[in-house]
């Protein structure tokens, strides 16, 4: 991983991005301290995805798979989904999943 001070980054940012499109990552030093890193969407993907991420994919598919079920057999929806406090709850677990893996 490359290292680079902010001002370094500042007048050579157009040299710092074809490196990250080429696959490395650029950690951004400020003060001496590591404040943050520049990375390709492709390589930063992968490390967000939680056991939480994938059970959700998962259940997406299933969600997926029965409305064409429904709309392939003239099914009436359920009148009730997801309750919003769920979905809430959904969302807080993957965000604490996130945080605890970095």
């Amino acid at each position: 991983m490359t290292r680079l001070k902010i001002s370094h980054l500042r007048t050579h940012l157009r040299e710092a991005i074809e490196q990250v499109k080429g696959g490395e990552e650029i950690e951004i030093i400020q003060n001496g301290v590591p404040v943050a890193v520049l990375v390709h969407p492709d390589r930063l993907r992968p490390r967000v995805v939680t056991p939480n991420t994938r059970a959700a994919d998962d259940l997406m598919a299933q969600f997926q798979a029965a409305r064409e079920r429904i709309r392939r057999e003239g099914l009436k929806l359920p009148e009730q989904g997801l309750s919003p406090e769920r979905a809430e709850e959904l969302v807080q677990d993957i965000y604490r999943q996130r945080q605890e893996g970095q």
